[in-house]
């Protein structure tokens, strides 16, 4: 698996924090697949959450990718803006 950083985001609300948008790509038998990984890091915390696998598309997993980091959409709420994203496709 190959993880290539698109996107960094800094924000300070009291608490300074990253939160960073990853493109992740692996092959698979029908060829590449995309995938997204979070990463959120601040004082307090430092998390990793993956989804793998979203779409074989580079273009659809890229815009998701961009729609998250605009949106600054966390860790908690990744899984499942995700899985409507899928859904809706």
């Amino acid at each position: 698996m190959i993880t290539k950083k698109i996107y960094k985001l800094s924000q300070n609300a009291g608490i300074e924090r990253t939160l960073e948008y990853n493109l992740c790509e692996s092959t698979t038998e029908d060829g590449k697949a995309y995938g997204i990984e979070v990463v959120l890091t601040s004082s307090k915390v430092n998390e990793r959450v993956k989804i793998e696998n979203i779409s074989n598309d580079k273009d659809v997993v890229l815009k998701l990718l961009t729609y998250l980091y605009e949106n600054a959409v966390d860790t908690i709420h990744f899984k499942d803006i995700v899985e409507d994203y899928i859904s809706s496709l």
